[in-house]
């Protein structure tokens, strides 16, 4: 019998220096799977763009979407374990027993994804049916893939930023009695919120600078006020950097040191049982975009 299911979903913002709208992004991310490579994620843990679908075949500005793979990557020369004799084999021995060929890949986990050229924003499923991934790994996925020669090419730099909760940077500004605040900006895109946008990367560009870091300390026995200038740049870097707050929590009287990259941007729903599932992610994917790209 169908059930509902919980699908969860995070994103990851992918700004790239020079930009000529939605065509160099529909570029960028063709060429990231036009590369069938794979990334190690952590320990044996891999990962690959593993298909891509135009939402809409008439209208690429519409973006793209598919899977991504998950999947453990065997060590060819790692020793195996028999279970059941406790015997100890050398990769050469274990290969007379075992013949497992290096296009077979076990433990797949199949991750959906939704890419978005306009915003620039690549939506995917973190949860869904014990297929899992966290959004710093889908950045890091994209990160190294973006490092190849095939993909450098002319462009300056692709920045990788893990959509990061509002309420976070929010709960930094508001709620604790600061002593310290460190407001980390890399280059964003001048389209992505206005002009606060547009004003730091002129900023940075004319200063050839790939990223500013605000430190603020403040006075002995007083609670910093940022200013609104930095307010503004601190949700800005829920997009593009990080915010980092160090203080007494308000409420509790309690010291609190929050790092806003700890804590993703992520939407939660419920898929109804038997629903037509690309559409309705395709519906969260756009939700989880439009929270990140709300002007605060």
């Amino acid at each position: 019998m169908a059930r509902a299911t919980k699908v969860s979903a995070g994103a990851v913002n992918i700004a790239v220096h020079p930009h000529k709208g939605p065509e160099t992004y529909i570029s960028l991310f063709k060429s990231l799977f036009a590369l069938d490579r794979g990334v190690k994620l952590r320990g044996n843990e891999w990962a690959k763009i593993g298909s891509l679908i135009p939402i809409n075949d008439k209208n690429p500005n519409e973006g793209f979407h598919g899977y991504i793979y998950r999947y453990t990557q065997i060590d060819p020369d790692g020793r195996w374990l028999n279970t059941l004799s406790g015997k100890i084999l050398a990769a050469e021995e274990a290969k007379k027993e075992v013949s497992v060929p290096d296009y077979m890949k076990p433990n797949l986990r199949l991750i959906r994804y939704a890419f978005f050229p306009e915003s620039h924003r690549l939506a995917f499923t973190t949860q869904y049916r014990g297929n899992t991934i966290s959004s710093a790994l889908v950045a890091s996925l994209i990160s190294e893939l973006a490092k190849h020669k095939e993909i450098t090419g002319n462009r300056q730099a692709v920045n990788v930023t893990v959509e990061q909760s509002r309420e976070t940077v929010e709960y930094i500004l508001k709620d604790l009695k600061l002593q310290k605040l460190i407001i980390t900006i890399k280059r964003p895109n001048p389209d992505d919120d206005g002009a606060e946008d547009e004003d730091t990367t002129a900023v940075l560009e004319d200063q050839h600078a790939e990223r500013q870091v605000i430190e603020l300390d403040a006075i002995r026995g007083m609670g910093l006020k940022p200013s609104e200038r930095n307010q503004k740049l601190a949700r800005l870097a829920a997009s593009n950097g990080s915010v980092f707050g160090n203080g007494i929590e308000r409420k509790s009287g309690k010291r609190k040191k929050v790092d806003s990259e700890a804590f993703p941007l992520i939407e939660d729903d419920i898929l109804p049982a038997k629903t037509d599932f690309i559409p309705w992610f395709l519906s969260l994917a756009r939700k989880v975009v439009s929270k990140a790209t709300k002007s605060s």
